[in-house]
């Protein structure tokens, strides 16, 4: 029920799950998926 109470950022998702682990950029990121960087950019600057 906590995870409801206090929802994670997506950005901190992003960040948590694949930025950090993977050592990777926000750029490097997008490009990999295919997707404008500023699209990753805005979404994990966005906490």
């Amino acid at each position: 029920m906590s995870l409801l109470e206090n929802p994670m950022h997506p950005g901190e998702v992003l960040k948590e799950l694949y930025l950090t682990p993977l050592e990777m950029s926000a750029i490097a990121l997008a490009k990999r998926l295919g997707v404008p960087r500023t699209r990753i950019e805005v979404t994990s600057d966005d906490q």
